[in-house]
């Protein structure tokens, strides 16, 4: 449980650093699920939004209706159950070893996974803004490498 909310905070954060700021719950599901899902779950947005697949992140938080978003999240999430399931029956094996062995084959594995997560964030957004969005009120600040 806690990869999969370490996974969430990452996508929102890098998607607040972008300028998309998803308000609705299931806005915030879409797009953790699309990310986690790397390019399937882009094309699944990508096509229920109708827009190409470089601008699909921010076609998700303003082109999509309640009801079409709810059935692009059925299908996100069938689609991330099967694909996480998958990935996750192999470390299981891992809790039938003993202990320091099974301990290395999870961590191993949640890193992979990881690392995964951080690849799609970043394949989804593209490169990072020059300056951060600005706040109501306050002047944007540069970003720095």
């Amino acid at each position: 449980m806690f990869f999969l909310e370490a996974s969430a905070l990452l996508t929102l954060a890098v998607a607040s650093v972008y300028g998309i700021e998803p308000h609705d719950h299931n806005q915030r599901r879409a797009l953790v699920l699309a990310v986690a899902l790397g390019d399937s779950g882009k094309e699944i947005v990508a096509a229920a939004t109708g827009t190409s697949l470089k601008n699909w992140p921010k076609a998700l938080t303003g082109q999509v209706g309640s009801k079409q978003l709810k059935l692009m999240n059925n299908t996100l999430v069938k689609k991330f159950v099967r694909k996480y399931a998958a990935r996750r029956s192999a470390l299981i094996v891992g809790k039938l070893v003993p202990a320091g062995i099974g301990a290395a084959i999870g961590g191993a594995g949640n890193r992979t996974i990881g690392k995964r997560t951080i690849i799609n964030a970043r394949e989804a957004f593209g490169a990072p803004p020059a300056m951060w969005p600005a706040e109501q009120g306050t002047l944007p600040a540069p970003h720095r490498s």
